[in-house]
């Protein structure tokens, strides 16, 4: 019973984990890509906001 408890928190640690690392890649991405948008659509900012909306 401990064993089979002791295994769950560990694959849920991992689990949580691993989302915790795909939360922080999406993060710097969209953070990139943001900044790229920036960047090209500075001149149109009515559609740089229907871009995000």
């Amino acid at each position: 019973m401990a064993f089979w408890t002791s295994r769950a928190e560990i694959v849920h640690f991992r689990d949580r984990r691993r989302r915790h690392i795909g939360a922080i890649r999406i993060r710097e991405w969209r953070k990139q890509r943001s900044m790229g948008m920036d960047e090209r659509m500075s001149p149109s900012p009515s559609y740089a906001v229907g871009a995000f909306a």
